[in-house]
Order: C-alpha cells, then sequence, then structure tokens
C-alpha cells in the first residue's frame, strides 16, 4: 500500500484551501495557485492536490460475513 502523508503534515493553510475547493468555494486553478507557495523541494502542486484527495479506492471494506 502506498505511503501518504498526514494531515499534520501540511501547513493548515493549505488544509483551508482544499476545503474550499472541495466544497466549490474556488475551483480547482485557484487552488493550485494559491498552494504553489508550499510547493517546495520537488512537491509540485499537482503532488499537493493528489495528496489531499480522498483515495476511496483505499477506503476500509466490510467484509462478506460480518
Amino acid at each position: 500500500m502506498k505511503s501518504r502523508k498526514t494531515a499534520d503534515q501540511f501547513p493548515q493553510e493549505v488544509w483551508n484551501f482544499f476545503d474550499c475547493y472541495f466544497h466549490g468555494e474556488m475551483d480547482r486553478r485557484v487552488f493550485l495557485e494559491r498552494s504553489a507557495q508550499f510547493a517546495i523541494g520537488g512537491l509540485t502542486t499537482a503532488a499537493i492536490f493528489e495528496s489531499l484527495r480522498p483515495n476511496y479506492a483505499w477506503a476500509i471494506q466490510v467484509p462478506n460475513h460480518d
């Protein structure tokens, strides 16, 4: 399984931007522009977006016998 960053590894401001994007208060382009200031050390804004975005395929599955 691929390792993901935890919430505390992102600045609160990035989470605020993502929350606004996720709830439709800003579009993806604005989110990427605003989060660009946090893109350091080879971490691109697209990588930030992918790290924050939920991956529903990794969700816990309910066993058949439950």
